[in-house]
């Protein structure tokens, strides 16, 4: 698994967790192929205390620790199969560990989910008491056309990708994982890169309380939609939440996170956030909630940011194969040196889940979120919209295709001169759209699972984006064959 990125409904190798300015994360969580679970994009999730499953699509959840579907098939290490803390990105569809890292132009290849802390797993190739080793290997081959190795120019490349991979897990608290992920480009125009993705999770509970940490370090350069080129950046982030039971119908969560970015040759950023969700069981298996968040977002040489939102959610958890998560709300972001006028933006998460037959199931994401852009004084408003349709062939093969929407239109601050005279309050800067980027995408795939503990994949994906600006326009096709072995 390496370099920091989502997938639609399969986990998919590449990554690193982060926490986001719309949503935050405790727990980072993906669905395996196949499997139709509980699932929450809304920014923080009404997770009951003992954990539950989320679904990490194409906005990052809060969950109030690691989290399993106790009714999906037992996975390679004989627990149910659960999400990792690595997941991965589908170009064109999805985000690097949260939408501050931006968008990778890599396909990526479907790989099976880890264990986590907060689920029982078997011993790995090393045990000693409650400690555990699991050892991972993971390689792809892509072959891939109309990549950006920077801004307008655009090539073909075969590109090698060799990630081993460890992880620790003690008893059901803490699991740590690292991935270092080797990547080589046929192409010139591409450097070949060493990522690294290290991430500690953990989760306690205290009567009515849960407690939940996690500290996560991804080192990664890949070419980005956003920039266009391989972006050399850093992503280091924190979380610490806190969970209580309130009666039989009532549950609160509440989160601090911490997210820095450092990027060569672009701004870096730094956000901490404070987040608060309290919500009400109306019956069994639907609740609604109130999420408010609020944060502080510093820019290198831009204005900082401070923001705050309020969401609704309706869940509806009817049973094992339909669960529908709904939050809506409003962000409301300040600028401040240089300033200008505040933003009152609508924002949204949807997750449906759906095992429409025994081997058939289906997902929806939706989102919109707003964050700081790579570029100065530059914010993104970003909607997204993905499907997977998921179908088990045999007991060992299946099949996914997906298919996603995005538009993201970037705002800049326009500084202004000061007029000669002016009556009323001393003018401000403006707000104006810079740029806007829709990217449509379509991607296949086929799984086959060699044995209990080995997987091969063989994948293909098209992504073509718009821009405003021609030079980070492009479309590209990029099919390949990947392998995975697990103990």
């Amino acid at each position: 698994m390496a370099r920091a990125r989502q997938r639609n409904h399969f986990l998919t190798h590449r990554s690193g967790c982060s926490l986001s300015a719309t949503a935050l994360i405790v727990g980072c969580a993906v669905s395996p192929a196949g499997l139709a679970q509980n699932s929450d994009t809304s920014g923080m999730s009404q997770a009951p205390l003992q954990g539950s499953q989320t679904n990490l699509e194409q906005a990052p959840v809060i969950s109030i620790g690691p989290m399993v579907n106790p009714s999906a098939p037992a996975g390679i290490y004989g627990a149910p199969q659960s999400f990792s803390i690595f997941p991965q990105a589908t170009t064109g569809t999805s985000m690097l560990p949260s939408p501050l890292a931006g968008t990778s132009a890599l396909a990526a290849s479907p790989v099976p989910a880890a264990p986590q802390a907060g689920q029982q797993v078997l011993p790995g190739f090393y045990s000693m008491g409650p400690v555990n080793l699991h050892a991972h290997l993971f390689y792809s081959i892509t072959d891939g056309d109309g990549l950006q190795s920077t801004p307008g120019h655009r090539s073909s490349t075969v590109i090698n990708m060799v990630s081993p991979g460890i992880d620790v897990n003690v008893g059901s608290v803490w699991t740590l994982q690292y991935r270092p992920n080797l990547t080589f480009y046929s192409a010139k125009g591409f450097q070949d890169t060493t990522d690294q993705n290290v991430a500690l999770s953990g989760l306690t509970q205290h009567g009515n309380w849960s407690f939940g940490l996690t500290q996560t370090f991804s080192d990664t350069t890949d070419p980005l939609v956003e920039t266009g080129t391989q972006t050399s950046q850093q992503m280091y982030t924190t979380g610490l939440s806190a969970g209580v039971q309130l009666g039989s119908r009532w549950s609160e969560q509440a989160q601090f996170s911490q997210s820095f970015r450092e990027t060569q040759g672009f701004q870096n950023f730094k956000e901490w956030a404070l987040a608060n969700a309290l919500d009400y069981e109306l019956a069994k298996g639907l609740s609604v909630g109130l999420q408010l968040e609020g944060g502080y977002d510093v820019q290198s040489g831009s204005s900082d940011m401070p923001f705050e939102q309020a969401a609704g959610v309706l869940k509806f958890n009817p049973g094992k194969r339909l669960s529908l998560t709904l939050s809506g709300g409003a962000q409301e972001r300040e600028f401040i040196s240089p300033t200008a006028p505040a933003t009152l933006t609508p924002i949204f998460n949807a997750s449906v889940d759906y095992q429409m037959l025994e081997h058939t199931s289906v997902s929806l994401n939706a989102s919109r979120t707003v964050t700081p852009s790579f570029y100065n004084n530059q914010i993104i408003n970003s909607t997204r919209v993905n499907a997977t349709l998921t179908q088990n062939l045999t007991k060992a093969l299946s099949l996914q295709l997906s298919g996603g929407y995005s538009d993201q239109p970037s705002t800049i601050i326009e500084p202004l001169a000061l007029p000669a005279f002016w009556i009323g309050p001393k003018p401000t800067s403006q707000l104006q759209q810079v740029r806007d980027d829709t990217t449509t995408s379509l991607g296949a795939s086929l799984t086959y699972q060699l044995g209990s503990r080995a997987f091969a994949a063989v994948f293909f994906n098209y992504s073509d984006n718009s821009s405003s600006q021609e030079n980070f326009s492009f479309s590209s096709r990029q099919y390949g064959f990947s392998i995975t072995y697990s103990y």
